[in-house]
């Protein structure tokens, strides 16, 4: 039976949790407001996807303005396997990429040059992998599709009750049609909306641990 100390010491971690993962809500438009109207901002469209492997973690792609001291900053993130108390942060079945354990994004930026210049898993104390920068331009008053950042998992330690990610293959793919009805779909102020098709950098690249596993599995070595 639980004790009114055990419920309060695990409110209490609960409470450190979503404090310290604050950083990790994405800030999307509302799915309920009024048509866009951008003015002086631009709106930048996407996807993220990482398909579930015996152990799976949520990515979170970092961004920043370029030329200005990255005043402008934010990050972008796939969905998770698990029910999470994190409710930015949602489930792979809800944005219609189940299998791709994907999510959709939809953020409003100040117009000018921007980067997405890290990745990390969600993981509590979690590596930061430098990527080469993939820059993308956001267009005063213009919505644009920036493309789906893919990855694939690189799993080692595989076994009956045991997993490890060791890394990722990160790809930018077109998959235009698949998420503007997707988008579309979910933001309805974009029904009627023009949507330019400015694809990221694609620069086909991989980030592993930096340590000497057990088992590679399924990776290829450093």
């Amino acid at each position: 039976m639980y004790t009114t100390r055990d419920v309060a010491l695990v409110s209490l971690a609960i409470a450190i949790l979503v404090a310290g993962c604050g950083s990790l809500f994405q800030q999307n438009i509302s799915t309920d407001s009024p048509p866009v109207v951008l003015g002086e901002d631009g709106l930048v469209l996407g996807s993220v996807t990482a398909p579930p492997v015996y152990y799976h973690e949520t990515l979170v792609f970092h961004y920043r303005s370029v030329g200005d001291g990255g005043k402008t900053s934010g990050l972008i993130t796939s969905a998770t396997t698990m029910a999470s108390i994190i409710t930015k942060v949602p489930q792979c079945d809800e944005d219609g990429l189940a299998d791709q354990c994907g999510r959709l994004f939809a953020i409003r930026l100040p117009a000018g040059e921007y980067e997405i210049y890290a990745v990390n898993e969600m993981e509590p104390g979690a590596n930061h992998y430098q990527l080469p920068p993939l820059g993308f331009a956001v267009a005063k008053g213009r919505a644009s599709y920036l493309g789906n950042l893919h990855t694939l998992f690189c799993e080692g330690l595989v076994r009956s009750t045991r997993g490890a990610i060791l890394g990722g293959d990160l790809s930018v793919r077109d998959e235009y049609d698949r998420d503007v009805a997707l988008l579309r779909a979910k933001y309805t102020q974009l029904a009627e909306a023009s949507i330019d098709k400015q694809l990221l950098p694609d620069r086909a690249w991989r980030w592993r641990v930096d340590y000497e596993p057990y088992d590679w599995g399924t990776c290829v070595s450093k």
